[in-house]
């Protein structure tokens, strides 16, 4: 009988593998009516002064969401040649800007600041905090075929700029922010809980989706197991 409870746990624990296996790498289009999301990750678990991927193709109609690892960072819009400095306004529209996005070790939760693509023009953006953008904190939406225009030659260019440049518009400008907090100041000292805005789904929430249910079915597999042992 302890075999028996035992191999049938150890059966619906291979087919849970099985089938995640097959899900991750057969879902590439994303599901109908939804928006594709390119997710770009601001710094990483060690910390690395980096934007990644740092160079995006993207269409438009399509988003690009930043999301903010510890401590804390910023995306602000610039223009090839004047890097590490806020985009000046065009007709009255500033660049993007997402405020400071302060995160400790301990959250739970991390802002993501959603930019969606409206023409095919290359953005230049940078992090705003500190010298991080001097630090190669730095990265481009749809680089331009110009061989001299390039995120190298850009982030050489930022190496040289004696302090980077803070947008004088309110966080949130140019996009929507979700999850995590917002600071209401331009230090990253005083952040207010975030409000939620829709924001398309593309193959990278989904993704995200499957493996939480993954997870969940495997946990109720090994639970299963575990049971099957105690008999």
């Amino acid at each position: 009988m302890r075999f028996s409870l035992l191999a049938a746990a150890a059966a619906t624990l291979l087919g849970l593998t099985t089938a995640q296996s097959g899900t991750a790498t057969s879902s590439a289009a994303a599901p109908s009516g939804s928006v594709k999301a390119h997710v770009v990750m601001a710094s990483n678990i060690n910390g690395s002064l980096t934007f990644s991927p740092e160079t995006i193709t993207a269409a438009v109609g399509e988003l690009v969401q930043f999301h903010f690892y510890p401590r804390n960072h910023s995306l602000a819009q610039s223009t090839f040649d004047n890097p590490c400095q806020p985009m000046p306004q065009t007709n009255g529209t500033a660049g993007f800007w997402s405020g400071f996005m302060p995160v400790t070790s301990e959250s739970t939760t991390m802002p993501v600041f959603s930019v969606v693509v409206k023409d095919t023009a290359p953005m230049w953006f940078y992090c705003a905090t500190g010298k991080h953008c001097q630090a190669g904190m730095a990265g481009v939406i749809n680089p331009p075929a110009n061989p001299a225009r390039t995120i190298e030659a850009y982030k050489a260019a930022a190496a040289l700029v004696a302090q980077a440049g803070v947008p004088n518009t309110a966080g949130g400008t140019g996009g929507s922010t979700t999850g995590g907090s917002t600071p209401t100041t331009g230090d990253g000292a005083s952040p207010t809980n975030g409000s939620a805005s829709a924001s398309g789904t593309g193959a990278n929430a989904a993704n995200g989706l499957v493996v939480s249910y993954w997870y969940s079915a495997m946990g109720m597999a090994v639970g299963a197991l575990v049971v099957a042992v105690a008999f």
